[in-house]
C-alpha cells in the first residue's frame, strides 16, 4: 500500500506545468475517454487521422 501512496505523491506533488501541446494531448484523451465510455461504436482515435 505504501508503494500506491508514494506513486501518488511523485504524479500529483510534481510542480512542472504542461506544456501546451502536453495540456491540449491530456484534454483530447479524457474527452476521447469519455466519448468511448458513451458511443463506443464510434472510433474517435481515427479523427485526428489525415487519409
Amino acid at each position: 500500500m505504501d508503494s500506491v501512496v508514494n506513486s501518488t505523491n511523485e504524479v500529483f506533488n510534481d510542480p512542472t506545468t504542461l506544456t501546451k501541446e502536453e495540456l491540449y494531448d491530456l484534454r483530447d484523451r479524457w474527452a476521447t475517454c469519455f466519448l468511448d465510455l458513451y458511443n463506443p461504436e464510434v472510433d474517435y482515435d481515427d479523427a485526428d487521422e489525415k487519409n
